[in-house]
C-alpha cells in the first residue's frame, strides 16, 4: 500500500534565463509507502507522461529515500534514476491546507514545479 502525499505539476517552468515548456502530463509524486498507519519509506517518482501513472506503470525516474521522510517544513533532495535531481520544499503547514492547495515548490535541473496537496491511498 502507498499514499501519494504531494503532487508537483507544471505546464511552464523557468530555468536560469530560459523558459522550458513542460508537457501538461509531466508530474512528480512525493509519496510515503507502506501501510498508512506505519509508513516504511518515502519516494519521489517522476512521470514524463502522467498517463503511465494512471495505467499503473512505473515512473520514468525514481528515488527511494529508504526511510520515511518528513516532507513538510524541510528541503529534500532526490537524485533521480534518470540523472536529474529533484528538490522539494513543502510548507510546514501543508497538511492543514485543502486538497489541491499550493503547498510549496519543487525544482529539477530544468525548472520549477508548483506543489499541491494530493492524497490518494490504494
Amino acid at each position: 500500500m502507498w499514499s501519494i502525499t504531494y503532487l508537483a505539476v507544471s505546464f511552464l517552468a523557468i530555468s536560469s534565463a530560459r523558459v522550458v515548456n513542460r508537457s501538461p502530463v509531466e508530474r512528480v509524486y512525493l509519496a510515503n509507502c507502506g501501510p498508512p498507519s506505519r509508513w516504511t519509506s518515502s519516494e519521489v517518482g517522476y512521470y514524463a507522461n502522467n498517463a503511465g501513472y494512471e495505467e499503473g506503470e512505473l515512473p520514468t525516474a525514481l528515488y527511494d529515500f529508504n526511510r520515511v521522510v518528513t516532507w513538510e517544513g524541510n528541503t529534500l533532495t532526490a537524485p533521480l534514476s534518470n540523472g536529474d535531481v529533484y528538490t522539494s520544499k513543502i510548507d510546514a503547514d501543508a497538511p492543514s491546507k485543502p486538497i489541491f492547495a499550493n503547498v510549496g515548490t519543487g525544482t529539477t535541473n530544468t525548472g520549477k514545479f508548483p506543489c499541491v496537496l494530493y492524497i490518494e491511498q490504494s
